[in-house]
């Protein structure tokens, strides 16, 4: 079907067993599909991958081999510098969800870091029941309105 790609998605990383994150990375290249998850979406999840594997959930994925220009990993709100670097020299993707991160209380993306690392980055929507709707103008319009309220002094987001 013409636009439409499998994935496999561990939902939250932090979660998985090295087990299963090493035998997903190796279904995803027997299959030539791509890895989908949710990446450091709300601060709960980054501390429980800290106090679990001593590391950041995207240095877990590092461990098990899963960073690459296969990944798409959404929210990363919750990531730091380093985190970002990694994700950027493995030619990861990243998803920002605004809409979602709002109404949870998840917290706010930093977009013009994620830019700044050399990240290619989209924006989504989510699901209704956790943004909403599925409005992809809204979601851009926030992106864009949030990356001017978080940082100081207030500028322009540019789009390329």
């Amino acid at each position: 079907m013409a636009g439409v790609d499998v994935a496999l998605a561990p939902t939250i990383p932090a979660q998985c067993s090295p087990r299963l994150l090493e035998g997903l990375r190796d279904l995803a290249v027997a299959h030539d599909v791509r890895l989908h998850t949710h990446l450091a979406e709300s601060q709960p999840q980054a501390d429980a991958a800290r106090a679990t594997y001593g590391r950041s959930v995207t240095g877990v994925l590092a461990d098990a081999g899963l960073l690459g220009s296969g990944l798409t990993a959404a929210h990363a709100v919750w990531v730091d510098g380093d985190d970002l670097a990694l994700l950027a020299d493995a030619g990861a993707v990243l998803v920002t969800v605004p809409g979602s991160n709002l109404r949870l209380g998840s917290g706010v993306a930093d977009v013009r870091a994620m830019l700044a690392a050399g990240l290619t980055v989209g924006v989504g929507t989510d699901g209704a029941n956790s943004a909403d709707a599925y409005d992809q103008l809204d979601a851009a319009r926030l992106t864009a309105l949030l990356c001017r309220a978080t940082r100081h002094p207030a500028s322009p987001m540019t789009w390329t």
